[in-house]
């Protein structure tokens, strides 16, 4: 017997990025779209971390479209977690409780079961240890996080891969945008699978020159059979050439960002406690050899 499964996450449809000058959200439906067909051809359930949507305000104009597209591939089932209470995990107001209510995905509190496996739901802010106490023994048992899970250490709220305990077989990580692949951890052979996004809404290191992907799985008799990356067509996608952004970098490592840390301690000194935000920028700034463009940008940004 075997059940085949796709993974992608962070879609964040309905996003209005200003360094993308093509119709994003068309570009995002291509993509989804690329992967429906794979499902569909290979009998395949779709699994998403999450985030769906990029915001609780997605206009009713955007939301036919995809709607459209997954009545289109109503045969293929999508299983979805709720993501950021900024983007659809607000069961009250998000765009995510429709499409569920109108049956186009499925959510769980908890878990639900196939024939083989079992597919736990970590939602955004659930308690990411209270899956252990359903785990099947059974079952092959995979659980979805929409929490950053990472190898190394980065800028974000985090936790470690190596630290985060889990009886599962499998981990599908999702929220954290970069690209990490495939890993498997030797202490206990779980396998984690972070694709990156699907999405690629920012003009930084990590998205310009990154190819979607999504997961191809297979389980046979209740084991781990094949696992494949997928890339994702993206050559529509057009970047806003020139702009007053391409300089901001984002830092992803420990050893960086303890540098960055160190650097914001010598920017801020104890007889300059009521500093203003815009001198304590321009210091910090000046010792870390930022442009300038990027500082009174930001300084707009906070004054909006």
């Amino acid at each position: 017997m075997i059940e085949k499964y796709l993974y992608l996450t962070d879609v964040h449809y309905g996003a209005r990025p200003i360094n993308r000058k093509d119709d994003y959200n068309k570009s995002i439906l291509s993509k989804l779209e690329y992967a429906l067909k794979l499902a569909r051809k290979n009998d395949a359930i779709v699994l998403c971390g999450g985030d769906i949507f990029d915001t609780n305000k997605t206009k009713i104009i955007d939301m036919i479209p995809l709607a459209k597209l997954f009545m289109q591939y109503k045969d293929v089932k999508i299983y979805s977690l709720r993501g950021n209470p900024t983007h659809d995990g607000l069961e009250e107001t998000s765009p995510f409780t429709l499409f569920w209510m109108a049956g186009l995905i499925q959510n769980s509190s908890s878990f639900i079961d196939f024939e083989m496996t079992r597919v736990h739901f970590c939602n955004h802010h659930t308690d990411l240890k209270a899956h252990n106490d359903h785990i099947d023994p059974s079952k092959f048992n995979m659980i979805m996080t929409h929490t950053i899970l990472v190898k190394d250490p980065v800028i974000y709220d985090h936790i470690l891969i190596k630290n985060f305990m889990t009886k599962a077989h499998m981990v599908f990580i999702a929220d954290y945008h970069p690209y990490q692949g495939m890993m498997k951890r030797e202490s206990d052979g779980v396998v984690f699978i972070a694709p990156g996004a699907l999405a690629r809404r920012k003009k930084t290191m990590h998205d310009i020159d990154r190819i979607p992907k999504v997961v191809f799985i297979i389980i046979e008799d209740g084991k781990l059979k094949g696992i494949k990356e997928i890339d994702i067509p993206c050559a529509s996608d057009v970047w806003e050439e020139g702009s007053e952004l391409d300089t901001i970098e984002e830092t992803w490592h420990n050893k960086e960002v303890l540098e960055s840390v160190e650097k914001m301690k010598l920017a801020v000194d104890s007889s300059e406690v009521f500093m203003s935000l815009e001198d304590s920028l321009k210091k910090f700034a000046k010792i870390l050899e930022v442009d300038t463009k990027v500082i009174d940008r930001a300084l707009k940004l906070f004054n909006q």
